[in-house]
């Protein structure tokens, strides 16, 4: 099992694994990612491979949305029904979630569902996050985002979360059961 510390304040100086002209970021394979520089995307996988990839954040994000059919509009809807402008991309069980509004530089999009724990770091009021990897490997994850900004998105996404899935059910049972 790895355990390893990854401060993303520091993202320059973090050691870059490979560098790609195209890449599918996946709900179950990527961690987090987040702008390198103005056309390159650090992508942190699974495998606890640090890439770049050869295109821009939104690039990135929107081919990731297209992919998993998530629409703009159906996710403005639900995160202003529960409250929240910053908004993430949720699917059921999987959620996508930037740690602070997509118009900030520092934004950093990580999957919540592969987050075993999060907590404040006392030192410098920072958040690190606990990242499950592949075969019980944990990435310590420490992102400059307030405490109260983190959990106030995660549970935005996490209503989204449940809205969706209700919605499914109720389909579902008018469906089979009509």
């Amino acid at each position: 099992m790895v355990r390893k510390t990854i401060d993303m304040s520091r993202l320059d100086k973090l050691k870059i694994d490979g560098e790609v002209a195209n890449y599918l970021v996946q709900w179950d394979s990527t961690l987090l990612l987040t702008a390198y520089d103005q056309n390159r995307t650090f992508i942190l996988t699974i495998d606890g491979e640090q890439l770049l990839i050869r295109e821009r954040l939104k690039d990135v994000l929107s081919r990731f949305a297209q992919a998993n059919l998530i629409y703009e509009y159906e996710m403005e809807v639900h995160f202003a029904k529960v409250g929240c402008q910053t908004r993430g991309y949720v699917a059921g069980h999987h959620r996508l979630v930037p740690t602070c509004g997509s118009s900030n530089e520092q934004v950093i999009y990580y999957m919540v569902h592969l987050m075993e724990d999060a907590s404040e770091l006392e030192s410098d009021k920072r958040v690190e996050m606990i990242m499950n990897g592949r075969e019980g490997d944990k990435y310590h994850i420490q992102i400059a985002t307030s405490e109260r900004t983190f959990r106030r998105i995660v549970s935005a996404a996490d209503e989204v979360a449940k809205e969706q899935l209700s919605l499914f059910e109720y389909w579902m049972y008018r469906l089979c059961c009509s």
